[in-house]
């Protein structure tokens, strides 16, 4: 019996707890205010009482325990009203909640935004709202729902621009993994900007559960309302992805540090946009037969016959897929030279000089490096790579595919390889290389466990292949990988093939090659 009682009270329980937490993050927030001075002076002096924050975030929490702990009484039509009246403001709210978080920090001047750009915001959130309403059948939710995931992702974008110097793009879905892997080495500190979001979502989300009439449509209704908005989404997806009318109204997100265009269109849709960039659209005029027609006057006769071969063999299905590197024999190793090559990636790796004239040094950092005089070329090598997506200097090496001719912030291995792709790994492996690619950090980072055997790497080293590493903080050291370099090298001597090992670290930045006759220096 007492059991049973306690089901019947459990409900009960379950309202109070969930009575009790907002309140408690709300107080929570409160305490950490007071707590920070820099929160309400910008050089930790001014008295708390002083600060204008002060008065501003006791109200706002006041006013959020207050209504929270309000009971709705009022009758189911009014309450039905106002949840139309809440789906028509929400919107607003979750917009102008956002822009408080990033005015100050990217000096966004709202009446200076973009109209176009700012019709097509509002668009994209009643869009969002709607979907969520359809899917739902509740305001409430829907709007909570989505309100929490944009708060979430405006507090995470300051946080990553803070860490990289570089906003969240569309792209950077591909790479949430690596992200996690790496988000423990930060530190996080909220600021008053982010306490305030906190709360106002916070706000958001307690109307948006004080209306108790949640559920306004019945299902049929719904199912009849969700496709209508999803015309309506495609619509808007094809105005702007798939027209030129952002082109034609000067909206653009190019580039790599999207920050500064919020300046122009605001957070939202400067991060929509680059949605639009993930796909690569076929250049025109782009296809064999042209590539062929362009390089007719650089090929012999000689080369000619050796396409003419290869196609053959395509045609009789006995070469392999390219890529792959299986199709070669021995004939090939034989008449080619073949030294041994050693590709060093290493973004810790840099010449301080280049950063400005008048940097003076009390001796010099790179004494080897610049007593390499004979049998040596050197030069300065750009790269694509600022700030994050790190890999895409792999890629561009590996398949001399250039990250220009692709979309804005994109990582090359996470979108661009989704099979065998011939590469300078698969090259050397027709000619006889056994070609071996070693990262020292998990081997999932970035797709590499994935990529690395597709582009034509017989074996890739990741962290879990280097027992008792020498570690600087909790990463695998340059001296154990190039000690494991060695190693391999050394091993591979008895085997009589050539060695192709590509060592690359995280945040890639520079490469060095290292052939056995010449030494080719890239920094």
């Amino acid at each position: 019996m007492s059991g049973l009682t306690e089901k019947l009270h459990l409900p009960e329980d379950r309202k109070k707890l969930f009575r009790v937490i907002p309140i408690l993050l709300t107080a929570g927030l409160l305490i950490y205010y007071f707590v920070h001075p820099k929160m309400y002076s910008a050089d930790g002096n001014v008295s708390v009482w002083r600060s204008v924050r002060t008065y501003e975030i006791s109200l706002l929490s006041a006013a959020l325990i207050f209504l929270w702990l309000e009971t709705n009484e009022l009758s189911e039509k009014v309450n039905r009203i106002l949840s139309w009246i809440w789906f028509a403001v929400a919107p607003f709210a979750v917009y102008f909640s956002l822009l408080y978080l990033n005015a100050d920090k990217y000096n966004i001047d709202f009446f200076a935004l973009d109209k176009i750009a700012l019709l097509l915001t509002f668009a994209f959130l009643y869009l969002v709202q709607g979907i969520l309403f359809g899917v739902t059948g509740s305001i409430r939710f829907s709007v909570i729902i989505y309100a929490v995931a944009i708060a979430a992702i405006g507090i995470i974008n300051c946080f990553v621009i803070s860490f990289r110097g570089m906003a969240i793009s569309a792209a950077d879905l591909f790479s949430v993994g690596t992200a996690a892997a790496v988000a423990s080495e930060y530190t996080y500190k909220l600021d008053w900007y982010m306490v305030m979001e906190i709360l106002f979502t916070l706000l958001i989300c307690t109307i948006s559960l004080k209306l108790r009439k949640g559920r306004m449509m019945p299902l049929a209704a719904r199912g009849v309302f969700l496709a209508l908005v999803a015309v309506l989404a495609g619509g808007y997806y094809y105005l702007c992805g798939k027209t030129t009318f952002l082109e034609d109204h000067d909206i653009r997100s190019e580039g790599f540090t999207h920050q500064l265009r919020y300046k122009k269109y605001d957070m939202i849709f400067t991060t929509l946009t680059t949605c639009f960039y993930l796909v690569v659209d076929k250049p025109e005029g782009y296809s064999l037969e042209a590539v062929q027609e362009i390089a007719a006057d650089y090929v012999t006769s000689e080369d000619e016959e050796e396409g003419a071969g290869s196609a053959d063999a395509d045609d009789s299905g006995s070469a392999d897929t390219a890529g792959t590197g299986s199709g070669s024999t021995d004939s090939d190793a034989d008449t080619v030279d073949t030294p041994n090559l050693i590709v060093i990636m290493n973004e810790s790796w840099a010449d301080y000089t280049d950063i400005g004239n008048t940097l003076e040094l009390s001796e010099d950092y790179m004494p080897f490096i610049r007593s390499l005089t004979e049998n040596t070329i050197k030069g300065t090598a750009y790269s694509s790579v600022f700030g994050g997506n790190t890999p895409n200097s792999e890629y561009e090496f590996l398949t001399g595919n250039t990250m220009a001719f692709l979309p804005t912030s994109s990582v090359g291995f996470n979108l661009f390889v989704r099979g065998n792709l011939p590469s300078l790994a698969s090259q050397l492996d027709s000619l006889g290389y056994y070609t071996l690619a070693m990262h020292p950090y998990r081997g999932t980072n970035y797709r590499r466990n994935i990529v690395y055997p597709q582009i034509g790497f017989e074996t890739y080293y990741t962290r879990d292949d280097f027992d008792y590493p020498y570690k600087i903080r909790n990463y695998i050291s340059d001296e154990t990988l190039f000690e494991r370099i060695i190693t391999e090298y050394e091993a591979n001597l008895d085997s009589g093939s050539p060695l192709f090992p590509i060592m690359s670290r995280s945040r890639i930045m520079a490469a060095t090659i290292h052939p056995t006759r010449k030494t080719w220096i890239w920094k």
